[in-house]
């Protein structure tokens, strides 16, 4: 009976783990060795993944990859992510992120590819 169970539950242990990986969009994006990047990854992860994707991909709000040659002066960037944009999902992150940490998101997402 123990290789029945064996059996069984080796092809279901593949198959969850191969469901959870595509659930996930795919492999996480390695940690950048610039600190400055490293923050704004993980700023980047806990307050604008949701919307944008763990990638910059997009999924409600629009793909970031790219976003450096879209605008290429960062204070335009710094700018939207300060102040949001009316009329839009975007909210004014102003208040609730530090002014290093807005840079930092920018200054990441810039390096999106």
């Amino acid at each position: 009976m123990k290789r029945t169970i064996v059996r069984l539950t080796g092809p279901l242990l593949l198959a969850a783990a191969l469901g959870l990986g595509a659930c996930s969009g795919g492999s996480a994006v390695p940690v950048p060795s610039d600190p400055t990047l490293a923050k704004g990854q993980e700023v980047f992860n806990a307050r604008c993944a949701s919307c944008h994707g763990n990638k910059g991909q997009g999924v409600s709000a629009p793909q970031l990859i790219g976003v450096a040659q879209k605008y290429p002066n960062i204070d335009k960037q710094i700018a939207v992510i300060t102040n949001g944009v009316k009329g839009t999902q975007m909210p004014a992150w102003q208040g609730t992120l530090t002014p290093e940490e807005i840079s930092a998101v920018a200054k990441y997402t810039r390096s999106l590819q």
